[in-house]
């Protein structure tokens, strides 16, 4: 059962003339009564100022998923208690590293659309987008962060459908823990132990493979997944980075480095990440053996059409020296699910690789407390040494992608 069933927006009030001349509420009055109303829908102010003609506030909320949603809940509110004089409201998007963007609604606009058939549309017109400011002057509503520890445990299936005549199965259940130092920093790891194996256990190869050799790593203790820091920084408006050092995967471990462009008004972003990596060693939690890769590829992430989906190419040097050029192509579904496939050209092989096929689903159908974060199903296996990359770096888009403008438009009709 979702939990937004059963609840209704605040309705919205035009900015009629006669309110220019009944008094008007301040600041503080604005702030008070718009962070009363959006609790009772678990929508939260993080931060607000009324400055001129206009009020900023950043939004967030631990239970919707669509940004689009909580702006307009935000929107409304701030219709029936904002000045008259007030005529821009700018909601900012959080992603937890960064404020990735600014909702800029133009209140005369939304009055237009009001009782419209099309008022959806109506009101998208009178939306526009604004890179977030690196640096804001202090405002209402804002909280020092606090460091904290956050721990839990995850089952992984993974089927091996292409180099195995049997389906060979795996399952691991992780237990993973992160301690956030800022909002940008954050060390976390993650320890699995494989209850379900399938596939036939070889022993370490003389010279390390890339990934064929996945099975040559013990299979039947607990093992240590990944551990690794990571912090995320804004370069300049548009652009963010990443730096990450530590044991990224079961087999790599090393320092990863990326930056990525995503403008507010456009449907793309563009990344580059550069990794130098080490093989991990065969037994125990710690230790390298002697092999090492350097990965440098370039990504673009596009929206298409109206319906959330998307095109990811990928291209540049991976773990086995060669060139290789990924696809994926998926869909993000309004109702907060997301599938993908991915398939990946080497210039070591004619033909192309497959890796499999990605689901996401939203907690709030897998979980009657809802809430946004999700449960990932993967369906995939050995794809050989070429065409292979580091899983673990903790690529931004995947923090960037909710604020898509096009994933935005897909949503503002709610």
């Amino acid at each position: 059962m979702q939990t937004d069933i059963g609840r209704g927006p605040h309705p919205y009030s035009e900015n009629r003339l006669a309110r220019a001349w009944l008094p008007q509420p301040n600041e503080a009055q604005v702030f008070a009564v718009l962070t009363e109303r959006l609790e009772k829908e678990d929508i939260q102010i993080d931060r607000f100022a009324m400055r001129g003609n206009t009020i900023d506030v950043t939004a967030s909320s631990n239970s919707d998923p669509v940004f689009a949603r909580i702006t307009g809940r935000v929107a409304r509110v701030l219709s029936a208690v904002a000045p008259a004089n007030i005529t821009t409201f700018r909601v900012t998007q959080n992603t937890g590293a960064f404020d990735s963007n600014v909702i800029v609604l133009d209140r005369a606009g939304l009055d237009a659309a009001v009782g419209k058939p099309n008022a959806a549309e109506l009101a998208w017109d009178a939306t526009s987008f604004d890179t977030s400011p690196r640096e804001r002057p202090a405002a209402l509503g804002e909280t020092a962060f606090e460091p904290g520890l956050s721990y839990g445990f995850a089952p992984a299936f993974k089927a091996d459908f292409i180099t195995s005549d049997t389906l060979e199965l795996t399952g691991t259940l992780n237990a993973n823990a992160r301690y956030t130092f800022s909002p940008q920093t954050f060390v976390a790891g993650t320890v699995g132990y494989r209850f379900l194996n399938q596939w036939e256990q070889s022993e370490p190869p003389e010279e390390p493979g890339i990934r064929s050799d996945s099975t040559a790593y013990e299979p039947d203790i607990a093992f240590l997944q990944s551990l690794s820091l990571r912090h995320r920084f804004p370069v300049a408006p548009a652009v963010y980075g990443r730096v990450s050092a530590g044991y990224f995967e079961r087999a790599y471990g090393g320092i990863s480095g990326e930056v990525i462009w995503r403008g507010p008004e456009q449907n793309f972003a563009l990344g580059l990440e550069a990794t130098y990596v080490q093989k991990r060693a065969y037994e125990g939690w710690f230790g390298f053996e002697d092999a090492d890769a350097t990965t440098l590829i370039g990504s673009l992430y596009a929206n298409v059409g109206r319906n959330g989906n998307f095109v990811i190419v990928d291209a540049g040097q991976h773990l086995a020296e060669d060139f290789a050029v990924g696809l994926t192509v998926g869909r993000n579904y309004r109702n907060g699910w997301r599938i993908s496939g991915s398939t990946v050209w080497s210039d070591e092989r004619d033909d192309a690789l497959r890796f499999g096929a990605k689901i996401s689903i939203p907690l709030s159908w897998t979980s009657a407390d809802g809430g946004v974060g999700a449960t990932n199903l993967s369906i995939g296996g050995q794809s050989g040494d070429f065409g292979s990359r580091v899983d673990g770096t903790g690529l931004l888009y995947n923090e960037l992608r909710a604020s898509d403008k096009r994933r935005i438009e897909d949503g503002f009709g709610e």
